[in-house]
């Protein structure tokens, strides 16, 4: 029998998302979807229904299967993949605009107070 906590990631997982991204998919903090997803029982903690509609949304996977004692994933007719397709589509929208400040800091097409900017931004986001 598979565990809601084994579900949880296992959805996140198959949807490719972090912990931090399903967070801010679900309006919680990192560390509650860490607590969703522990394997210890002392820390673990069970989401309230509407977060369990918000991880189902997310990852595309069915409230259904998500409470169920059932491991065999039941996926919303169309709604992983799509969710998918969406995170590929992402990814792949910032590899280029990456690629295209890398070119224009190359090629001098910035200022200096443009790329101290763009730093800044960078380091933000890492630290996300």
């Amino acid at each position: 029998m598979i565990n809601l906590f084994e579900k949880i990631k296992e959805a996140r997982v198959r949807a490719e998302l972090t912990q931090e991204e399903l967070a801010e998919m679900c309006g919680v903090s990192r560390a509650t979807v860490c607590q969703w997803e522990s394997q210890d029982s002392t820390k673990r903690l069970k989401p309230r229904k509407a977060n369990l509609h918000k991880i189902s949304q997310a990852t595309g996977v069915s409230l259904h299967w998500l409470k169920s004692k059932s491991e065999q994933v039941h996926i919303e007719s169309g709604l992983e993949k799509e969710v998918l397709n969406l995170r590929q589509e992402q990814k792949a929208k910032a590899k280029k605009a990456v690629q295209d400040l890398y070119a224009m800091v190359v090629n001098d097409e910035l200022n200096s107070d443009e790329i101290s900017a763009i730093v800044v931004l960078a380091k933000v986001l890492g630290n996300k």
